[in-house]
């Protein structure tokens, strides 16, 4: 299971300060002004006309004129259309590591531990042994830890390995009482982690590892870990339904870095991840990695957030709901920019209430904003956002498009110099591409794919296949009964495209004899689990499995005579850790020759129940918007959000030029994809 971890990677610091955006606005003076906001979509089959939203009043004198070709909706996208809502509206089951315990490794409630109450402390000299997963090669190992402090909140735990760091007595007991404040001021803003949990302890557990536990160094490479600290929720588990578990609400951390600032700061973002555990464990990365950044400057210590947010600004054009294994680093500044701003935007309240919400992502939002009286949806929060990537530091950005920005650059603009011109290039999903325009009276012509794949292939026949909902620590599952019971041998057919992270996410095929009780997993040539390093810290529940990225369809046949003769339930199921999820898991032709059994999910066809796994095709509606700053003589702005999707090619002409270059921000939404969409921009006087 991934871990919650923190990394320095000192070159990526350097790079955010060397790296600069173009400077779109004056950054010297910070006074908040209004602004006039107007908001206009293109409908299907009208000529679009701009309405006003009037979120603060300011003189316009230029608001660009709007002409949209007229388009019918076609019935052919109406299949696209219904996986689209489906696919943003579906929820995937969390993560039970309990049922997959019993289901798979045959946990019953007896083995489940018995927890009682601890009324006194641990005696300080204490030794343990602890778990401790090596975060380069994701295995396992063991060290002995001495308690050598108690808090309040928190046991403070060292490594006796020969060579590990033994803390300064003074420094230690420092360490301590400022994690008891930090325990208090996480906790006002986020809830609690479990307490008293696993152990039944109301006190944490902080073991601080050597690097050769951490990262596999040796005692002349201990400098090398760059890992801080880390959390996993699997050490909150019981050791019967997970035998890596240690039983305890813990941090691990790194012993080399033990005292001072940094290292408190990731105590307070690593306890973020805890807490979270206790609330919401599938949220989105960008919702967990912002707010445990955002959790130390609560905390009152400096974090690496607005570095990071400068290095994600330098090239806007991130996927908001995507992650990934190498270059993290711009993702934690995107996170935390978000998560900075919907804080600074709408207050403590009100972000409590989005960090602890069981909703994900943007449609955290949606979720909460009734209860506080907001008509704002995460769509429109996030367009907001965007433009005040753009504006934060402008002396008359409006409230709305400002947050706690110390050292934040903005957005890095594309400079159009010369007219005419035309761009053909790409966008991410949920991302964003920025350009700064010639001050001069032009006209713009913008026009978008219409469409976009989900998972980047086709289906392996028709337009439709079944697709696990993409989410952190989620067990999409689609079962279905196969009577089985006239016939002497039947086999299983199927296409499954397989794009999941290697060694963390699983995928099974199985099959239960006892209505759904216990689970027997199934074997096909094309799965994995020979390779030892399919499931490095033996994190997958069945012997063969479904992982790493297949990059195509591929055909299945599993023997089920075994079975014949009775009626059975059939599942496959998709299980993630806890951060970090590609496209996903596929299926599709879906066929029991024997028993006249075949879905090609082209049609409804009775008898799935589907958790988390939808009937979707390929290819989505593509949803673009069009976001257009412009200045008046006195340097106030005025935002204008558009949404050009009728199909057209849509047109703006700004007349009048105003006293600095326009912004012009281009986005693009789909759910659930992680395919860029192709559009082209073209400018003339």
């Amino acid at each position: 299971m991934r871990i919650w971890l923190l990394t320095l990677i000192f070159t990526l610091l350097l790079l955010s300060a060397c790296q600069e955006a173009l400077p779109l606005v004056d950054e010297s003076i910070s006074v908040k002004e209004t602004a006039v906001v107007i908001v206009t979509e293109i409908p299907p089959s009208a000529t679009a006309q701009p309405t006003t939203t009037m979120v603060a009043t300011a003189t316009t004198t230029s608001i660009p004129t709007i002409q949209a070709a007229q388009a019918t909706a076609t019935a052919t996208l109406r299949p696209q259309e219904e996986s689209a809502r489906e696919l943003d509206t579906a929820v995937a089951p969390t993560r039970d590591n309990y049922r997959l315990a019993q289901a798979y490794r045959g946990l019953n409630a007896t083995q489940e531990k018995t927890v009682l109450p601890v009324t006194e402390p641990l005696p300080i000299g204490t030794i343990h042994t602890f778990n401790i997963l090596n975060v380069i090669d994701n295995t396992v190992s063991q060290i002995d830890a001495e308690l050598l402090a108690i808090g309040e909140h928190a046991y403070f735990w060292f490594d006796t390995t020969p060579g590990a760091l033994i803390p300064d007595a003074n420094e230690l007991d420092a360490a301590v009482a400022t994690f008891d404040d930090i325990y208090g001021k996480v906790t006002a803003q986020f809830g609690s982690e479990a307490n008293p949990g696993i152990d039944g302890d109301p006190r944490l557990h902080v073991v601080n590892a050597s690097p050769i536990a951490l990262c596999g160094t040796t005692l002349d490479t201990m400098d090398q870990c760059y890992l801080a600290g880390l959390v996993t929720s699997i050490d909150m588990l019981p050791r019967a339904v997970d035998g890596r578990s240690n039983e305890r609400e813990m941090f691990v951390m790194n012993s080399q870095r033990f005292g001072g600032d940094y290292y408190l700061g990731v105590l307070a973002h690593e306890f973020r991840h805890m807490i979270e555990d206790n609330f919401d464990s599938s949220g989105m990365d960008w919702e967990k990695e912002g707010s445990a950044t955002l959790a130390a400057e609560i905390a009152g210590f400096p974090s690496n957030g607005p570095e990071r947010g400068n290095v994600f600004l330098t090239n806007p054009d991130q996927q908001l709901n995507s992650w990934t294994e190498d270059n993290t680093s711009p993702f934690y500044g995107q996170g935390y920019l978000l998560n900075r701003y919907i804080l600074d935007r709408f207050g403590a309240d009100f972000y409590k209430a989005f960090a602890t919400s069981q909703a994900q992502g943007l449609n955290t939002i949606d979720a909460i904003a009734p209860e506080f009286g907001l008509d704002q949806t995460g769509e429109t929060v996030w367009l907001d956002w965007l433009t005040a990537l753009a504006l934060h530091n402008h002396p008359h950005a409006p409230e709305q498009y400002t947050f706690q920005n110390a050292g934040v650059d903005t957005a890095a603009a594309t400079p159009i110099e010369t007219l005419p011109t035309t761009i053909d290039t790409t966008v991410h999903q949920y991302a964003a591409d920025y350009y700064a325009l010639p001050n001069e009276p032009l006209t713009l012509t913008f026009s978008g794919n219409e469409t976009v794949s989900l998972i980047g292939s086709p289906a392996a026949s028709g337009d439709h296949y079944w697709v696990a909902q993409r989410a952190n620590h989620s067990n999409p599952q689609l079962t279905r009964e196969l009577d089985l019971s006239a016939v002497d041998s039947a086999t299983l057919n199927y296409s499954v495209f397989a794009d999941i992270e290697h060694g963390y996410d699983f995928a099974y095929v199985a099959v239960s004899t006892d209505n759904g009780r216990s689970w027997q997993p199934l074997s096909a040539d094309n799965m994995q689990g020979l390779d030892p390093a399919d499931s490095p810290s033996g994190g997958a529940h069945t012997p063969r499995f479904y992982t790493g990225r297949s990059q195509e369809w591929v055909q299945e046949s599993i023997d089920l005579t075994p079975f014949a003769g009775q009626t059975i339930q059939l599942r496959f199921e998709y299980v993630t850790d806890p951060i970090l999820t590609y496209a996903g898991i596929a299926f599709d032709d879906i066929s029991v020759p024997e028993i006249n059994f075949f879905d090609d999910a082209e049609s409804e066809l009775d008898g799935w129940t589907a958790e988390g796994f939808v009937r979707s095709t390929d290819m989505l509606p593509q949803n673009w918007h069009l976001i257009l700053i412009t200045f008046e003589a006195d340097s106030t702005p005025t935002v204008q959000q558009f949404t050009p999707n009728s199909g057209e090619p849509f047109t703006l002409n700004v007349e009048n030029p105003g006293s600095e270059n326009p912004i012009l921000i281009v986005a693009a939404t789909a759910p659930q994809t992680l395919e860029e969409t192709t559009y082209s921009l073209n400018l003339a006087n």
